[in-house]
């Protein structure tokens, strides 16, 4: 058992894998330790149109501020998925729960398109889907308490989005985790 496991540490560290990328999903590099106040860091995850909620990004630990998010569509929507909402279901419950964006049809989007935090209305984002794979992004600054960032689709179709979030942390001890 030692001999096996000293042999993984070292083909991990032949490889050039750190601790962080070994126990990311999907090879994704998560961040399971503590994040560095004010430093910015830029995340990713890949989501399925399925009806109801997904779980997108993880927050735990405190705040942080959500400084950009867009999506690139990665294979063609079928099926009609309907409309996509981002919101946060938060740790401290449904009193600070709340949505980041509008609901916005995806129907028509296929591999290549973006979609976009726009314009904030009434408190919300609006989310802008774009032929364009070099979309013009809008800053934002929102403020996301600790919880579960997640996508809500109104109707079970077809397709994936690759998300991509930049934030920083605002308070020491916070992690956040791709789901």
């Amino acid at each position: 058992m030692k001999k096996t496991f000293i042999l993984i540490v070292i083909l991990l560290l032949l490889c050039g894998c750190n601790e962080e990328q070994q126990s990311g999903r999907l090879g994704r590099p998560i961040h399971s330790t503590a994040l560095e106040v004010g430093k910015v860091y830029t995340l990713s995850m890949s989501t399925v149109m399925t009806a109801g909620t997904d779980a997108m990004f993880t927050v735990a630990g405190g705040a942080i501020e959500i400084i950009g998010m867009f999506g690139q569509c990665t294979t063609n929507m079928g099926s009609n998925p309907g409309d996509l909402d981002i919101m946060v279901d938060a740790t401290a419950g449904a009193t600070y729960d709340g949505d980041f964006t509008t609901a916005v049809t995806i129907d028509a989007m296929v591999a290549g398109d973006t979609i976009k935090w726009g314009t904030t209305t009434a408190g919300e984002s609006v989310l802008v889907p774009t032929t364009l794979t070099m979309a013009n992004l809008t800053p934002i600054s929102w403020f996301c308490p600790a919880g579960v960032i997640t996508q809500t689709i109104t109707s079970t179709g077809t397709g994936a989005i690759k998300w991509y979030m930049t934030f920083r942390p605002l308070e020491p001890g916070v992690t956040v985790t791709p789901m």
